[in-house]
């Protein structure tokens, strides 16, 4: 009876007829008091279910969540930020740095090599 109302086609009014003549035949049989406590613990049951899966929140929870979650992200942003300035400053220092000792390297090699000429007669 309840896989059938899960399935992708509608039930017939023949079949929704059947199934609230069963529980029609229920309620006669037990009375209506149980019928609806036995609905009422189901109910109770799903909706504990659902607190406890997380899908049923409190607003209040969830909106004291959103605000937590937005003031972390900032704090993350703001540290970050930062860290990527310290970074960005370290790192132009080490280009300014290695530039530096290229073009003293460079110089190096350009004394070699006119030293070489030199000490080997000129030419050139």
């Amino acid at each position: 009876m309840y896989f059938q109302l899960l399935a992708a086609e509608t039930p017939s009014p023949v079949d929704v007829l059947g199934q609230t003549e069963r529980v029609l035949q229920f309620i006669d049989k037990y009375g209506i008091t149980q019928v609806g406590l036995v609905l009422a613990i189901a109910a109770l049951i799903w909706i504990i279910r659902q607190v406890f899966r997380g899908k049923l929140v409190p607003r209040w929870m969830f909106d004291q969540v959103v605000a937590d979650r937005d003031r972390v992200l900032s704090i993350l942003e703001s540290e970050e930020t930062g860290a990527l300035h310290e970074l960005m400053a370290f790192m132009k220092k080490l280009k300014a740095d290695d530039q530096v000792q290229d073009q003293s390297a460079l110089q190096e090699i350009l004394e070699e090599v006119r030293h070489n000429k030199a000490s080997r007669g000129g030419g050139g």
